[in-house]
């Protein structure tokens, strides 16, 4: 344990909600919007006290990544300020998603020796 970890930012970064690019921060303290806002600007903040957003509705988690960064760092010796954001970007559509992740564990897992030349590992490559 860092003895001297006094600030923790913890960024939990997650894929495929919104349009392929778009780029948005998710936080629970509505303490943060505007410091955070100022930094990122505001079309890449959600409101956390918004029902909804230009994105669609929002998700609630339970328990999440925010919880177990703050537990982990609880009893620790400097007591550090724990800051927990999570970073969703739209990808591509699931089927798309699907079949790279396809094509790549055939490029990568199947036949490490065949040739970047090889139709599959072209097809990712583009």
């Amino acid at each position: 344990t860092n003895k001297e970890l006094f600030r923790v930012l913890h960024v939990d970064v997650h894929t495929g909600l919104g349009a392929f690019g778009q780029d948005l921060l998710l936080f629970d303290d509505s303490g943060l919007l505007e410091p955070l806002r100022a930094i990122f600007g505001s079309k890449y903040v959600a409101d956390p006290n918004a029902s909804d957003t230009a994105i669609g509705t929002l998700y609630e988690t339970a328990g999440s990544c925010d919880t177990l960064a703050k537990q982990l760092l609880a009893n620790a010796p400097s007591s550090p300020t724990v800051l927990s954001l999570c970073q969703e970007f739209g990808t591509l559509n699931g089927i798309s998603v699907l079949r790279a992740m396809i094509n790549e564990g055939a490029w990568w897992h199947a036949n490490r020796s065949t040739k970047p030349k090889e139709p599959v590992k072209q097809v990712l490559l583009r």
